[in-house]
């Protein structure tokens, strides 16, 4: 670690050699994961080359642990990514439920007297009606439990 660097560690920022306030950083290559370091903040072709480290270098198998933790949280990322398509589709297909509702009180109201087809439809009502909150339920079982896995994992 470079002489007067501890200052950065507490809260006032350290100056680069332009006297501008150095920007911080954290570097994420596998020898440094996690690591800080400090680093000139002007913009490129007037910036001078002062660059730092904040954090002292961390023990290998520390770095491997935060590297290989950012690799599974990317991991859940996707995955709750994945999950939250899945749900998407399970609405479009209660969304389409819906659709055949309405589409049943239509023949309801254009069949009327027909009591055969009355009778059909109101079964079909009947069954889309009852499946819908269980559908529903078991999405958002589903979807507490995703929550709930994800912020357990993040606890740890």
């Amino acid at each position: 670690m470079s002489q007067g660097s501890s200052s950065s560690l507490y809260g006032s920022r350290r100056k680069c050699c332009c006297g501008v306030a150095a920007s911080q950083f954290t570097a994420w290559t596998p020898n440094n994961a996690g690591r800080r370091f400090n680093k000139c903040s002007m913009p490129k072709g007037q910036k001078c080359k002062f660059w730092e480290w904040v954090d002292d270098e961390l023990p290998i198998r520390v770095t491997t642990l935060i590297s290989n933790l950012k690799n599974e949280n990317e991991a859940l990322r996707r995955e709750r990514n994945l999950l939250l398509m899945k749900v998407v589709e399970i609405e479009s297909v209660l969304a389409g439920d819906v659709a055949k509702i309405e589409d049943f009180k239509e023949l309801d109201n254009v069949k009327g007297d027909n009591d055969v087809s009355k009778e059909k439809i109101d079964g079909g009502l009947v069954f889309v009606k009852e499946s819908s909150p269980k559908k529903w339920n078991f999405i958002g079982m589903v979807w507490c439990c995703l929550v709930r896995f994800i912020c357990a994992w993040m606890m740890k």
